[in-house]
Formats: structure tokens, sequence, C-alpha cells
């Protein structure tokens, strides 16, 4: 270098820029989370009922749709709520002039309803929506009518209705056609048969059946709530029908008094583990031998045994019922459990036992009969 260079040595300065991205430090407040938390708890509490009741009306729509299909043609002509021994009663007026007196809908069905209303029988009410679906699962469609299949195939599994219509005579497994139609006609009802309704519920099937038997025939039907009994009660006489006797007791297998547990609807049984229920009360039972020492019958027809897990007791009850009647036909409600076995598999050894030929449904449903039939 040469004499009195200057050397600096300071370091290079950067180029000059703008102000940098300020640090923001968060300082987290427990009791405000806490309280934060809490407010989300509360909404979702808030909000699970509605979305649930939500779901479960968006699921009995979709389910239901079958059913109403059936409530557009059913012959329903005037309805509507009148009092009966002082108490509000829904109704409907058939085309034949056949007046079936019901219950009021759950909120979901009246939900379904007004989705419904414009596409399904102009003479329905919100009121009697529920009856007038009672009119399909139990008047066009009894319980004890087995040979009498809806116009849907099983795979549809028939949705929005009973165990009863799903699993029809048509849909027993490994039997012919032929073999079908010999005991769909078989328990076809005739002319001047006597019947047995146990569970008869609020009647419509009684009232069916006694149209099906005419005068010469006679319905005994055996209904132990008290409720559904004042309203089976009610379209007996609403109808002016001579032929139907009906009794106040639960079917068993012995005569005396049980404790009988109950839900909302028809779901009561005297057999606590077939139901989910708080209430109970004390009623009367008795057996289907002594129903017909009571109602001086000799013999009996038909047997439709709709009675929630109590099916056990009642055919221990019938022995000789069936000794001393020819042409029998007995159905039967067999898909409940006790004790993890289903009915189904309880009861059928039994009628085996009695003579009875025996036939059982995928899902438990039973059917058995004394006649002697071409294999």
């Amino acid at each position: 270098m040469g004499a009195g260079t200057v050397v600096s040595c300071s370091m290079p300065q950067p180029a000059a820029v703008g102000p940098g991205p300020k640090r923001i430090i968060k300082y987290r407040n427990h009791e405000h989370d806490v309280g934060l938390e809490r407010s989300r708890r509360l909404i979702r509490k808030s909000l699970h009922p509605i979305l649930d009741n939500r779901l479960k009306t968006e699921k009995f729509i979709l389910k239901n749709q079958t059913m109403k299909k059936e409530l557009r043609k059913v012959p329903i002509v005037k309805s509507g709520v009148e009092k009966t021994n002082d108490r509000e009663t829904p109704f409907v007026v058939l085309s034949d002039n056949t007046i079936l007196y019901g219950r009021f809908p759950t909120d979901l069905e009246r939900v379904a309803y007004r989705r419904w209303q414009g596409d399904i029988q102009t003479a329905i009410s919100e009121d009697t929506i529920r009856v007038a679906m009672d009119v399909i699962l139990r008047y066009q469609y009894p319980h004890a009518m087995p040979h009498l299949t809806m116009p849907y195939s099983r795979s549809q599994r028939r949705r929005g209705f009973h165990n009863q219509h799903i699993e029809t005579i048509k849909d027993l497994p490994g039997l012919s056609d032929a073999r079908k139609d010999e005991i769909a006609d078989l328990f076809t009802v005739k002319k001047g048969e006597n019947y047995l309704d146990a569970g008869a519920y609020i009647g419509f099937g009684a009232v069916r059946m006694s149209r099906e038997t005419g005068p010469g025939g006679r319905i005994i039907a055996v209904e132990s709530d008290e409720d559904a009994c004042f309203l089976l009660e009610v379209n007996v006489e609403a109808n002016n029908i001579s032929n139907v006797t009906v009794m106040p007791a639960a079917v068993s297998d012995h005569d005396g008094f049980e404790t009988f547990y109950k839900t909302e609807r028809q779901a009561n049984s005297l057999i606590s583990e077939v139901v989910d229920s708080d209430k109970s009360c004390k009623v009367k039972t008795i057996t289907i031998d002594s129903i017909l020492r009571k109602t001086s019958l000799s013999s009996i027809n038909r047997i439709s045994l709709t009675i929630n897990g109590a099916e056990v007791e009642a055919v221990e009850g019938m022995r000789s019922a069936v000794e001393n009647s020819g042409l029998l036909r007995v159905s039967a409600a067999g898909w409940y459990k006790r004790n993890g076995q289903r009915i189904s598999d309880l009861i059928a050894p039994k009628l085996r036992s009695y003579g009875l030929q025996v036939s059982v449904g995928r899902d438990g449903g039973v059917l058995a009969w004394k006649q002697t039939m071409a294999r």
C-alpha cells in the first residue's frame, strides 16, 4: 500500500430494508379456555337433541316410503276426532262404512303427515294419520291372516311394516310354491269358523275377522292392556258386531294375576326382558283351555298369538284345545328372545309334541296346523 493510504476497519453495511414483521407472543388464559370449552359443550348439548330428532325424522320418512304408497290408496272416505265415553278419540270411516277408532299420532308421525300431505288420501288428517296407518297394518293386512302378502318383495323387507307383514306364507323357506299355496289355502279364513285372537290390541283385526267368518263364526278377542281394550270394545260396538267376545286378560299358562309391563304403545308384555319399561301393573291371566271353557266353545279353528314373548306360556296352556279341535291352525310371533333363545325355538318343539305340523320362518314367525296335508 502506498504511504498515507487510509484503511477502513468497519464491516460492510447491508442495504436498507423496511421494518420486519412483528413477533406476536400469545399468553394463554386458562380461565378463558375453560369458559370457552364449557360454552362449546353447552352448544353441542343444546344442538344434540335437535340433530338427533332431525336424524330420527329422516330415518322414519325413508323407512316408511312404502307406507306412504299404501296411504295413497287406503279406502278412507272420512276421518275426524270425537268423544267416546268422555275420551277424545281419532277415527276413520272406510268406503264400506266400517268405522275404526284408534290412537293419536306420535310427533314423528305428525311430521311425516306434514311431509306427505298432498301425496296421500285426502280424507286423512294429521290427527288421524296413526289410525290410517293402523288400517293398513291391522285391518287390510291383519296379523292373524298370514296368507295375505303385501305387494312388495321381501328383499325390500316391506319397510315400515310389522314382522308379520315381512314374513308371510309366501316367504316360508324350503317350500315349493305349490306347498305354500296349500298352506295359504289352509290358513284362509272360512265362513262359520271360531277364532281366538290373543293380543287383539285395538280390535282392527277382530273387526276384519268378524266380517270374514260371518255371523256363523265366533271371534274371541283377548287383550290385557286397559287402554287398548277400551278401543277394542269401542270398535266392536261402533260396528254393531255381535260375533266378537272381548276378554280383558293376558293369555298365559295359568289362571290368576301377574305383573304386566307397559310401554307407550303396543309393546307390552308379561315378560320383563322383552320390553324396556319402568311402568307395570297387575293383570288377570288366563289359559287358552280356560278361555274355551268360559266361552262354551268345545273346539277352536284358529289361534293367533301376538303377545310379545308370552307365547311360550300360551302354548303350555292350550293342550286341551289342541286335542279337542279338528282343523286347527296356529300362528305365533316367535322373533322375541328369552334368555338368548328365540321364542320360535322354544314353542316349535312343544307344538310338535301336540301332534301339529310346524313351519318356522327366517325371522321366527311360527305357523302350525293339525290337518294332515299332501306332501
